[in-house]
């Protein structure tokens, strides 16, 4: 499964996501490992991997994803400085499956060093998400 998406904050960004086939479903429920990567306009760039989960609402089209990625992180010219090259990044989000290979969902994003370092300021992303299921 891919993840596009473009963060609606003032800095625009770009963030791909590739999710592996779930390693655990239930009946609501799926759990996959994940990997992301994400360049915003000061060229400030998060690449991360970790675990993702999906939750199905009931038998509605509508699903609450989250996933929590470490990962390594680069300041760009003018960038955000989030104290650190190793950040975690924890993810929120609602959704509505499409069809069967498409979804669109808001999520919300938090990057922090997870006070590894002080101070950690933290950095948030705000994005509307077209995934595709290949």
């Amino acid at each position: 499964m891919t993840y596009w998406s473009i963060p609606t904050l003032l800095a625009p960004a770009i963030v791909a996501e590739y999710h592996a086939s779930p390693f655990f479903e239930g009946r609501q429920a799926a759990y996959s490992y994940a990997v992301a990567a994400q360049i915003d306009n000061d060229r400030d760039i998060f690449i991360g991997a970790g675990l993702s989960a999906q939750w199905q609402l009931n038998d509605s089209p509508w699903f609450i994803e989250g996933s929590f990625m470490p990962g390594f992180y680069t300041k760009g010219t003018d960038g955000t400085p989030l104290n650190g090259k190793v950040q975690f990044r924890t993810l929120i989000g609602l959704g509505y499956k499409l069809n069967h290979t498409s979804r669109v969902s808001l999520a919300l994003d938090h990057k922090s060093n997870a006070r590894l370092k002080s101070p950690n300021p933290g950095s948030e992303t705000l994005a509307i998400r077209y995934h595709h299921s290949f």
